[in-house]
């Protein structure tokens, strides 16, 4: 009986499916939810993988909505969210599964992703704080690259290349914006070290406790039988940041469907175990992902519903006015970028392309409506 079942969301992914339906070992439990293709994604699927469920919905749901469609007929002990434009390397999903069999505190973990060119991709996180999005949106997270107090936020790229004897960092540009594993098996565990307290020794390949892994490669186990599910107020981005406080906490308070049932419901059935909470990020297990691909086309309406996502969080776990706050750095943060690539654009009569895409792409998210979701009475 296979023990994983891999929960594929696409939309309009023609040319990245195939890749990560070719990757997935033929003992696993696949499920696509085509969330209302039109390029035939849908028809590639049925046709060439017939061992795959397919659920076509009429409309593009999200990405959370759909996962929660998979995780609801999903039949195995775990679950792997996977983005229709990552592939599992030889080995890495039976890697994740082992890993969650030997540590049942375990709640949830990731594997690397790396891009095709096998550079290595964030993937693994700390809290996000506004600190985190002030850093993000003034550039300081890209200028101190690595920084503890101005790169706070993503943790896998640190603690891969700080436990290196070869780093293999991050390409210029990248996107966004702990505890390593004792060795030896069945050994006594000493208390874990935190993530970049210099005695992780061992390295890049060990294991590291983390507070969010990205849903793009996700895998989670089942609490109390059933598996957590995303809330449904996000339509795409941050919904998995928001998913891994609660498996972390045991909080079942998402309007949506979330834990089936309260910390002290599992309690009084699992009299003197605890919870899994915990969150590991699992470098030897390799993915690879074409980052964001499969998300969205458009960059500027990507980068709205990332801001958006970022806000509705705040504005969930912290209130209105940390979410005002968040709002606040966002725009800044447009209009930080409209001033940097705007700036060029104006100095070469905006002949080139690249100054000129930039510079209005952050004009459309600066002065775009504060709620970007399709159905919004904001939506542009």
């Amino acid at each position: 009986m296979p023990r994983v079942s891999v929960v594929i969301v696409t939309h309009n992914c023609r040319d990245d499916i195939r890749r990560c339906l070719d990757s997935l070992p033929q003992e696993c439990e696949v499920i696509v939810l085509d969330n209302g293709s039109t390029d035939g994604t849908s028809e590639i699927v049925e046709r060439d993988y017939r061992q795959a469920r397919l659920i076509r919905n009429t409309e593009n749901r999200g990405f959370g909505p759909a996962n929660n469609q998979g995780l609801g007929v999903a039949t195995c002990d775990y679950a792997l969210l996977l983005n229709p434009d990552a592939w599992a390397e030889p080995g890495a999903i039976e890697r994740l599964t082992e890993f969650m069999d030997s540590r049942p505190s375990a709640v949830a973990c990731g594997g690397r992703l790396n891009h095709a060119n096998s550079t290595l991709q964030e993937s693994a996180a700390g809290e996000l704080t506004l600190w985190a999005v002030f850093c993000e949106q003034t550039l300081l997270e890209k200028l101190f690259r690595g920084s503890r107090l101005f790169s706070p936020y993503w943790l896998s790229g640190r603690h891969v290349r700080s436990h290196s004897p070869s780093p293999n960092p991050l390409p210029p540009g990248e996107g966004r914006n702990g505890n390593p594993l004792p060795p030896g098996e069945g050994d006594e565990e000493p208390p874990p070290p935190s993530a970049g307290d210099g005695r992780g020794g061992g390295g890049a390949t060990r294991p590291l406790q983390v507070t969010q892994v990205m849903g793009a490669c996700l895998l989670m186990r089942r609490v109390d039988g059933e598996f957590v599910r995303f809330d449904e107020r996000f339509f795409l981005y941050c919904e998995d940041t928001e998913l891994c406080r609660r498996l972390r906490s045991g909080d079942a308070g998402a309007p949506s469907p979330a834990l089936p049932r309260r910390a002290g419901e599992w309690a009084a059935g699992h009299a003197g175990e605890e919870r899994p909470s915990e969150i590991w990020y699992v470098p030897d297990a390799v993915f690879g992902h074409a980052l964001g691909q499969s998300s969205i086309r458009d960059r500027w309406r990507a980068v709205r519903y990332y801001n958006r996502g970022k806000e509705l969080y705040f504005r969930i776990h912290h209130g209105p006015a940390s979410a005002f706050a968040c709002f606040t750095l966002n725009r800044l943060g447009a209009l930080l970028r409209l001033i940097v690539w705007g700036l060029p654009a104006l100095l070469t009569l905006g002949l080139l392309p690249r100054f000129r895409s930039q510079a209005a792409l952050f004009a459309r998210v600066l002065f775009g409506p504060i709620d970007p979701y399709p159905g919004s009475p904001q939506e542009s």
